[in-house]
């Protein structure tokens, strides 16, 4: 995946609006994308700077939702989904870190964060996917974000 298919993503899944029980809806419709990956995933949906959605499969750990923190993080602060800022950097963790003066204890350098954008408005939140490889935690929150557009608008 490249930086500019990941910019098109983020124009493809801007939303015309987005309420806390929608961002609930894109929370159980990544779950179900995942199918039987389900269980490995843990998804977390903030809105408005407060958690709406959270879910853990039965085969997750505390470490997926520390590493939805440490996504989640990048995406509120940076504004971009985190596998861009991971492509941005070469994958290098320190180089991030180090460059940007971050803690390493609230932030990590990893795909499956992406913002939730309403036109007009610009980001209003988030989701996060931790559990499979940082391409398919990412494509999970696309696909959940394309298919709430097109239930919804």
């Amino acid at each position: 995946m490249t930086q500019e298919e990941i910019r098109v993503q983020q124009e493809e899944t801007e939303l015309e609006h987005i309420s806390a029980a929608e961002a609930r809806e894109l929370g159980a419709i990544v779950r179900r994308l995942a199918g039987a990956d389900g269980e490995k995933i843990s998804v977390a949906v903030r809105l408005n700077g407060r958690p709406v959605f959270f879910a853990a499969g039965e085969e997750t750990t505390p470490d997926n939702e520390a590493w939805i923190g440490w996504k989640q993080n990048v995406v509120e602060r940076f504004r971009v989904p985190s596998l861009l800022m991971k492509l941005q950097y070469g994958g290098d963790g320190d180089r991030f870190l180090h460059e940007r003066k971050l803690n390493p204890e609230r932030y990590a350098l990893a795909g499956g964060g992406f913002p939730i954008r309403v036109k007009n408005v610009g980001q209003v939140g988030s989701i996060v996917v931790s559990g499979l490889t940082d391409e398919e935690d990412h494509t999970l929150c696309v696909n959940g974000l394309k298919e709430l557009k097109a239930l919804k608008f």
